[in-house]
């Protein structure tokens, strides 16, 4: 539950966002929720490896993935790329290519979306863990092309 609220407040902060960017702002909250994205999809992965996986363990945190996966075009403002001197492992190509990142947004969301469908349905490993596998690797592609890996 306290994952769902934070999930909620993350949405109204990045509502905020669209207001005002501020990068000093912006990008720190960016960062925390890419961080707590990949926290919840490490807990999935986790519980779907565990003897016995809580199913509502797997359904909840499927469902608050997919919906911080909807979210991610919204944390990407214009503003807050790398040239704002602000510490980011974004590429500016988040900007210079945005049909390209959002397309690949898009697949995350609709990888993370079929994810917490099937985890409504079954918390089985051989039904989800193929589910698992198309968001790793809509997350793999995204970040292979828009993040810089030394960071």
């Amino acid at each position: 539950m306290r994952q769902l609220r934070f999930a909620a407040l993350l949405a109204a902060s990045t509502i905020l966002l669209v207001a005002a960017v501020d990068p000093h702002v912006a990008i720190p909250q960016r960062q925390d929720q890419m961080k707590t994205m990949g926290r919840t999809f490490k807990g999935v992965i986790d519980q779907l490896k565990a003897s016995s996986p809580d199913a509502q363990a797997v359904k909840l945190g499927s469902a608050q993935l997919a919906q911080l996966a909807r979210q991610v075009p919204s944390w990407f403002p214009a503003g807050t790329g790398p040239d704002t001197g602000v510490k980011t492992a974004v590429k500016p190509a988040v900007w210079s290519n945005p049909g390209d990142f959002h397309a690949k947004a898009a697949a995350l969301a609709s990888a993370a979306d079929a994810l917490a469908a099937g985890a409504a349905r079954s918390s089985d490993p051989a039904v989800l863990t193929p589910l698992v596998h198309q968001v790793g690797g809509a997350c793999k592609a995204c970040h292979d092309a828009y993040k810089n890996p030394d960071h």
